[in-house]
């Protein structure tokens, strides 16, 4: 809807004598079709205004009081753009003894956001923009204006032409947003992930390569080890091309399982024992593997596994005299499957993303050149191998002679602990999402002066940014959908930033920002991001339609191949992508990536729901939480605990809402589709229920206080547990330093899984009395069952 003024009232007798502007302003509603051509669209506008200005005369107050809007006094009523036309006929301006001209007046104020005025004088056409200055930037007007000059120019000259295809961008624009990230440095040696490797490992061979707190392995041995698990997986029946699975717990064998899989020329798909059963048999059916290699048992948490396991143990050990021979016949190269990801899929069921060994050498050369790791460098590896960050972690020090310090599922749940452990093992880079930076500054991290820190996952807040880059050697923000490798763009942000953006396309690659018919738009206009280039991958195992939908045919470049992100962005000013939210449902809660479609598939098959909507909401703390809207089956009333415990045993523990709100109806959209704009915000939840018993010790007081400040809820019982009530990761660790901020007690992630709130409260009366409560000494991981680290990698540090 564009307003636009006319000029009514003159034809009325004695009108003509009286001073003042006889003007009124009309609302256009204009609704020309995508495939109209630019004459169709002129004839539409044409038809639509002649009809608006038979009806000039109805005061424009009586139809903002006709349509009884809601008032928002901060803009314009029914349209917030105006648009104007004047015709100059100077003929002298003549008055018997006066002569007159026009001038320009200074304006300083604007009644509507954004207003163009077109002037015709003696055949020449200006354009001028009014805005506010508070919405819009100068340059951004600026190169509107070039814009619709450009656009103009091109319709004018072939009006047949649909007018949405006709292009908004400059060509110079183009040519300069359009350019690919930086060429590599150098040649890459050979044409596989290991070939990178072992060219290091030839230079470093007794360095240290990988590590954990329970031991290490040099570059040598990591080679020597790596080749015999590979032959011995040739001999068991494992083809070249062939996806395996890995379910390894969190050591220095881990990459070592890793290396040898891609090595014997198969490609790994990791199976969580933590999934839910019904999601690993998925996993299985889809990804079609025949053998699992594992050093797992039955009882410490292997997954169960239809088909044959290869247990790492007798992978390295024996050799054969066929071993060279099996090794250049599985030899992989730069067009092999590396490995297959899994992640949620919007109809219920996750997806596998095929990447390629060129994929991953693309990604691992990238960020060497970014960071310039080498020898004597340490990363910190935290990230579960589940998820596609861990191969950046796992693989990159290994292809530069510096050491992958792979950290346990135990010490990175606990930011205290996590803390101590990048110290004691030199780390020198390590990368996270935003919200274990963030556990990291609650728990008293200080940062260090060598640490090179990569942040990514989710939107990088401006006050994290700011805390991180004072206490690290350099932060950079990191964004890539799994569809491009890991990362697909990287921000080095500023030591006293003001804004955060997503910075610029890593090496090889191309990243463009269209509107819906993959037409790029200009800088400043929001559009879809799509990224192209050497880190695209093949596509979706099995699934031809969805990659033939989301992997496109490159219309810059022939033979190439663009992924549609669904992220919403626009190019900025200063030639760096800025990071808007998404065009679908699609969610990223603490740096998980989550299809609300399939949170809604597993919710709604309960028998207590009968419609839901999944989206995300802001907690009292600032952090960003998964919230289910339902409508509960009729006679029965909500019941988060069993909602929970019913999506327990069917999706990740990261996609679990943290809250269930009851709603009679749900939105819908004028189409009868969920209005998800309209889903209520997250107001304070009341828990008091018949069987609820309120906290009556003092200890029990303190721990219900402080529940209820972190999670927003009221009327907590002491027979509630925190992870029931919502709670996760982050906010563990904030009770946590809480709670001992007040009683000088400290509380282990596994006391919020394990105890309610009364067997909390009992175990701070437990320690009142101790002199040495506030520096005692921290558990020894053995005193943890072996299921302990696999619950809590449930909801801790994952990200798709």
């Amino acid at each position: 809807v564009v307003g636009t003024p006319a000029g009514t009232g003159r034809h009325h007798v004695g009108a003509e004598q009286s001073l003042g502007p006889y003007i009124n302003t009309l609302a256009l509603r204009l609704r020309p079709e995508a495939d109209w051509s630019f004459a169709q669209v002129l004839e539409h506008v044409t038809t639509k205004t002649r009809a608006a200005i038979e009806h000039a005369e109805v005061p424009f107050e009586e139809v903002v009081a006709a349509l009884s809007l809601p008032r928002d006094f901060s803009r314009t009523p029914v349209f917030q753009t105006l648009f104007a036309f004047r015709r100059i006929e100077d003929d002298g301006w003549t008055i018997p003894g006066l002569s007159a001209a026009i001038e320009p007046m200074a304006q300083t104020t604007i009644q509507t956001d954004l207003c163009c005025w077109i002037t015709e004088d003696d055949g020449r056409i200006n354009i001028e923009l009014e805005y506010s200055s508070a919405l819009f930037e100068k340059r951004l007007v600026a190169n509107f204006l070039q814009a619709l000059q450009h656009y103009l120019a091109q319709a004018t000259t072939d009006c047949s032409r649909p007018w949405m295809r006709i292009p908004l961008q400059r060509e110079a624009e183009s040519a300069a947003l359009q350019k690919a990230g930086p060429q590599l440095s150098g040649e890459l040696p050979g044409a596989s992930v290991t070939d990178l490797i072992w060219s290091a490992a030839a230079a470093h061979p007794t360095e240290i390569a990988v590590s954990s707190a329970d031991g290490s392995i040099t570059y040598a041995d990591l080679r020597q080890r790596s080749l015999q698990v590979a032959a011995n997986l040739g001999r068991a029946g494992v083809k070249k091309g062939e996806v395996v699975g890995l379910a390894v717990a969190r050591s220095e064998r881990l990459p070592l399982a890793i290396l040898g899989l891609l090595q014997a020329g198969a490609a790994y798909v990791p199976l969580d024992p933590e999934l839910p059963s019904d999601r690993l048999r998925h996993i299985e059916s889809d990804s079609g593997i025949r053998y699992l290699v594992s050093d797992l048992t039955a009882e410490g948490g292997a997954p169960a596994f239809a088909g044959q396991i290869l247990y790492l143990d007798a992978l390295e050990s024996g050799s054969g005299p066929d071993d060279a021979q099996l090794l250049r016949e599985c030899q992989p190269g730069e067009g092999d499957l590396a490995y297959l990801m899994y992640t949620s899929g919007s109809t219920g069921v996750p997806k596998g993303v095929e990447v390629g060994h060129g994929q991953v050498r693309n990604l691992l050369a990238a960020f060497g050149d970014l960071l310039s790791i080498g020898r004597g460098d340490v990363l910190a590896a935290i990230t579960t191998v589940s998820f596609d960050i861990s191969v950046l972690e796992l693989l990159l020090p290994l292809c530069a002679g510096a050491r992958v310090h792979v950290v346990s599922e135990r010490l990175a749940a606990d930011g205290r602990l996590l803390m101590e452990e990048i110290e004691q093992c030199g780390a020198t880079c390590m990368q996270a999402t935003p919200a274990t930076w963030r556990m990291l500054l609650d728990a008293g991290w200080k940062g260090s002066s060598n640490l090179q820190v990569l942040c990514g996952g989710e939107a990088l807040p401006l006050t994290l940014a700011s805390e991180l880059r004072q206490s690290c050697a350099a932060l950079f923000n990191v964004y890539g959908p799994t569809e491009t490798t890991v990362w697909s763009s990287v921000a080095r942000v500023d030591e006293n930033p003001t804004a955060i953006d997503i910075g610029q396309p890593i090496a090889n690659t191309r990243i463009y920002v269209v509107d819906e018919h993959l037409a790029p738009v200009p800088s400043g206009v929001e559009g879809e991001i799509v990224i192209g280039g050497d880190g695209v991958a093949f596509g979706y195992r099995g699934q031809k339609a969805l990659t033939e939908q989301r992997f496109l045919a490159d219309p810059f470049h022939d033979g190439a191949r663009l992924y549609r992100t669904g992220d919403l962005g626009r190019w900025l000013p200063n030639g760096r992508l800025e990071h808007l939210g998404r065009l679908d449902t699609q969610l990223k809660i603490r740096g998980y990536r989550i299809e609300a479609g399939d949170v809604e598939y597993n919710l709604a098959i309960s028998p207590e729901v009968s419609e839901v909507a999944v989206s995300k909401r802001t907690g009292p703390q600032g952090d960003e939480r998964l919230v289910a809207f339902v409508v509960p089956e009729q006679g029965r009333e909500l019941d988060p605990i069993s909602l929970r415990r019913h999506m327990r045993e069917r999706v990740p523990g990261y996609m679990i809402p943290q809250h269930f709100v009851a709603l009679e109806r749900l939105p819908l959209t004028p189409n009868l589709k969920v209005d998800y704009q309209r889903l209520p915000g997250l107001e304070r939840l009341d828990l008091r229920g018949a069987q609820a018993v309120p906290p009556r010790t003092e200890s029990e007081k303190l721990v219900a206080e402080i529940w209820s400040e972190f999670l927003g809820a009221d009327g907590l019982s002491v027979a509630d547990n925190f992870m029931e009530l919502g709670g996760h990761s982050l906010l563990t660790m904030k009770v946590a330093a809480e709670i001992a901020r007040q009683t000088g007690v400290e509380l282990g992630p596994q006391d919020f899984f394990s105890r309610t709130l009364g067997g909390m409260a009992a175990q701070l009366d437990a320690n009142k009395g101790s002199e040495d409560t506030r520096h005692r000494a921290r558990p020894s991981s053995r005193v943890f069952p072996q299921w302990f680290p696999r619950l809590l990698r449930r909801f801790f540090f994952k990200r798709e």
